[in-house]
């Protein structure tokens, strides 16, 4: 009985993993399994540059502070052009709060 619990757990951990990250084949995955990857990876590549052009501003300007707050907020600016064309209202509005929450955590 209990190796059946076992393996009832791991099942279910897999399948928790999977679709908490579905980023598949990208032969034989869908096109919606390869957007909710995109969508997953999405925040994570922009707070990875924005680490290293902060590093990069550090060494070589004096204002780094200045600078980095410009241009971080220009690019969160233009961010917004995907929240525009969202299909629905809710969606438009859910999307704008996700950008501003990953911009403001990162400018701040």
């Amino acid at each position: 009985m209990s190796s059946r619990f076992s393996d009832s757990c791991e099942y279910a951990a897999r399948n928790a993993v999977t679709n908490a990250f579905p980023c598949g084949d990208a032969i034989s995955a869908s096109s919606a399994s390869n957007l909710a990857c995109a969508a997953a990876w999405a925040p994570v590549s922009v707070a990875a540059a924005a680490v290293v052009l902060l590093a990069v501003l550090e060494q070589r300007t004096r204002w780094a502070g200045r600078w980095w707050a410009r241009i971080a907020g220009a690019a969160l600016a233009s961010s917004f052009t995907g929240p525009l064309q969202a299909d629905s209202l809710v969606a438009g509005v859910t999307l704008t709060r996700l950008h501003l929450l990953v911009g403001l955590a990162l400018i701040i």
